[in-house]
């Protein structure tokens, strides 16, 4: 990875690409592909719209930005598929209609006015995290800082002890990795649920200053969520709030230390703060892609797509298409790219973008004001941004000293 990117102008011969395409959907490559963005840069031009076998299924891959905006800005042609699947275990009908109730009452409790108040709470764990370094001269700033912080505000946030914060970091990856251990992803999703059942029984008789409590004890159009629902809705917003947040932490630390000027530019001007996080939004979407079907018949890219066909939505190409943003990989703190399509878009844009948002921009604020010698460790190897379904830094080793 260098800051320039890379050739998206690379030709894949046909056959080539038909190959390239077809390992790069591997599951098995979901979480250690190197770098996608030359082969989407490829698909934009020969073929925006591309059947791939995903998981065992056929889909279609859409790959430009203005497509995919499209169809996340329509749920009512492009149903979301999968979420409502791994909450509840109703028919598709009582799933959706569940599901969405469940989202309403939690969507109040991530609104731009509702998470500004743990402003202070963020901070105290991120400068906590940065205490435990101590006198340490070199470390891995994405295994020690990216990556636990959002994970520790999280389960602060739902009251989980603190004695159980690693088993849920634990359990959290294994959930986001079910693609490529299925087995051990039900496990750990079997493990959360026996864990967070007895904790919401015990909200709901005595509720308390958490989200656990809030999700409990809320309802929406006054009617009240079951303790399953509370439980399968925590279950998927655990891995979802913490893991993007952290990958996004991730990648911004990487775009800033590979250009150290960049960095004392933000430093000396915290106004740019924002734009550095949401250019590392649209750089590296930390979910590169998103499913949605379609209900009924419609044309994509020129091409007629029948009712009930999957959709790829190709995010992290979508962020990138040349058509939207020039230059379109490299990292450009000047592009105010707000309309990027990381958090999706419509209806369902993510309801933890506030949240996410006002983590990462305390997160950079604490480690700019901790650590103003911080740079890349010169003895190490460069950091490498990795995954095809999830993007984000093997390790990010600086100097402290």
């Amino acid at each position: 990875m260098t800051d320039a990117g890379h050739d998206a102008g690379a030709c894949f011969p046909e056959a080539d690409l038909d190959r390239e395409i077809a390992a790069a959907f591997d599951p098995r490559r979901m979480f250690d592909y190197p770098d996608p963005y030359p082969l989407f840069a490829a698909m934009r031009r020969r073929a925006p719209l591309v059947p791939v076998d995903l998981a065992g299924r056929r889909v279609f891959a859409l790959t430009t930005h203005d497509e995919a905006r499209a169809v996340l800005g329509d749920p009512v042609t492009f149903v979301q598929p999968s979420i409502a699947r791994v909450v509840f275990g109703e028919s598709r009908r009582t799933r959706a209609t569940r599901h969405a109730h469940a989202r309403g009452v939690a969507a109040r409790l991530f609104t731009a006015s509702a998470v500004a108040p743990l402003a202070g709470r963020i901070a105290a764990i991120a400068h906590r995290l940065l205490d435990r370094l101590g006198p340490a001269s070199r470390t891995d700033l994405f295994a020690g800082y990216a990556r636990t912080l959002p994970m520790l505000v999280l389960a602060e946030l739902i009251g989980v002890p603190a004695d159980d914060h690693e088993q849920f970091l634990g359990w959290s990856h294994d959930i986001i990795g079910l693609g490529r251990d299925p087995a051990r992803g039900m496990r750990a999703a079997q493990a959360m649920d026996r864990y967070l059942a007895p904790i919401v029984r015990a909200r709901r008789l005595d509720p308390r200053d958490d989200l656990v409590s809030r999700l409990a004890v809320g309802s929406a159009q006054g009617e009240g969520l079951s303790e399953a629902e509370v439980v399968g809705f925590l279950r998927v917003l655990i891995p979802a709030g913490a893991d993007p947040p952290a990958q996004m932490l991730g990648s911004l630390l990487v775009a800033l230390l590979t250009e150290p000027a960049r960095l004392e530019r933000v430093r000396g001007d915290r106004t740019l703060v924002r734009w550095a996080i949401v250019e590392a939004l649209r750089w590296e979407a930390p979910i590169v892609y998103v499913l949605r079907r379609a209900a009924h018949p419609v044309v994509l890219t020129g091409i007629a797509v029948p009712p009930n066909t999957d959709i790829c939505v190709v995010v992290g190409s979508a962020n990138r298409d040349e058509r939207r943003y020039p230059d379109p990989d490299r990292y450009d703190i000047d592009r105010r790219a707000d309309d990027h399509l990381s958090f999706s878009y419509g209806r369902h844009y993510c309801m933890g973008s506030h949240l996410a948002a006002l983590l990462g921009e305390i997160a950079l604020d604490v480690v700019l004001d901790r650590l103003p010698r911080l740079r890349l460790d010169p003895d190490a190897p460069p950091p490498a941004i990795v995954g095809f379904a999830f993007r984000q830094p093997a390790r990010l080793l600086v100097r402290l000293d």
